[in-house]
């Protein structure tokens, strides 16, 4: 595994109730960089996120950001260290409009810069448009597009997303990825589990694979893609 990672997964176990959902999982994230983490449903993925966000407590090993143990953090302790989780649900308030959303979670200090209202809206054009629709009144893609923006108004130093073009049509998977791409672009560090397979090895320098709990391969998009018999048997691909 890497060395000087940003974030560090050893050995780390998971339950829900009594079942063993997360069995000795170990990962590490570069800076700088995108990791994919691929796998059928019921493999783990998402119980890895929440547990490195501690919505789901660990039963054993350790997670480490940026060399400091995080893993008997609360969750909004966890977020102020720079970590940024967009759910698979997205969390969008029915309710809130646009421009709420992205108020709740914006230092009220950032006026200008990379994370500042503007600067989101610049880099969100149809979020700028729609800055007073409510949440119930956002097609799927741009709920999706707002979870993320929400997530990039708290500077992170890395960036967690679940499953972001779930539900969504070609053409606005589309617009994901080119917003991603571009995320990416700019250095920031980013996790990603998805199921769309040319997204995510499209977008990631390293992939591991998790099956029943387990990491069962890891290594370069371009080694997955020279290993069928890895796809066939754990993503099913």
């Amino acid at each position: 595994m890497p060395d000087g990672a940003l974030l560090r997964l050893e050995a780390l176990d998971a339950y829900y109730g009594r079942s063993h959902v997360l069995q000795g999982v170990s990962l590490s994230v570069e800076s700088a960089s995108v990791v994919a983490l691929l796998g059928r449903n019921g493999a783990g993925k998402s119980t890895t996120l929440k547990a490195i966000m501690g919505i789901v407590a660990p039963a054993g090993g350790s997670i480490r950001f940026d060399g400091e143990a995080i893993h008997h953090l609360a969750s909004h302790r966890i977020a102020r260290r720079g970590i940024a989780y967009v759910p698979e649900d997205r969390g969008i308030f029915a309710s809130l409009t646009v421009e709420e959303h992205l108020s709740l979670t914006l230092p009220r200090a950032v006026t200008r810069g990379p994370s500042s209202k503007e600067a989101i809206y610049e880099q969100f054009p149809v979020l700028a448009e729609r800055r007073r629709h409510r949440g119930n009144e956002l097609s799927g893609g741009e709920q999706q597009m707002l979870a993320i923006a929400r997530a990039l108004t708290q500077s992170p130093r890395l960036l967690i997303l679940d499953e972001p073009t779930e539900g969504l049509a070609p053409i606005v998977i589309e617009s994901i990825a080119g917003i991603v791409h571009s995320l990416k672009g700019a250095g920031l560090t980013m996790l990603l589990v998805e199921q769309n397979y040319p997204f995510a090895v499209g977008l990631s320098e390293r992939v591991y694979v998790l099956g029943k709990g387990r990491v069962r391969w890891e290594g370069s998009p371009a080694a997955l893609e020279a290993s069928p018999e890895v796809a066939a048997t754990w993503l099913g691909v």
